[in-house]
C-alpha cells in the first residue's frame, strides 16, 4: 500500500540525512559533495508527500459527499 511505501521513503530520508549529519563533522568534503543531493531529495520527499497528502484529502471529501448523497436528513 502508499502508507508502507511513504513509511519506507521517510526512513531511507531520515537514514540519509543522519548520514549527511554525521559526515559534516567527520569528513566535511564528502558532506558538500553530498548536500546538494540531499536538498533535492528532501524537496523531492516533501513534494511527493503533500500530493500524497492532497489525494488522501481529496478521496476523504469524495467520500463525505458521496455518503451525504446516500442518507440525505430530512
Amino acid at each position: 500500500s502508499w502508507g508502507r511505501v511513504a513509511a519506507s521513503l521517510a526512513l531511507a530520508f531520515s537514514c540519509f540525512w543522519v548520514t549527511l549529519l554525521v559526515l559534516k563533522f567527520t569528513s566535511p568534503d564528502q558532506y558538500e559533495k553530498l548536500y546538494p543531493l540531499g536538498a533535492f531529495i528532501l524537496s523531492l520527499g516533501t513534494f511527493v508527500g503533500s500530493l500524497y497528502w492532497i489525494s488522501k484529502r481529496y478521496e476523504t471529501i469524495q467520500k463525505q459527499a458521496e455518503k451525504k448523497e446516500e442518507d440525505p436528513k430530512p
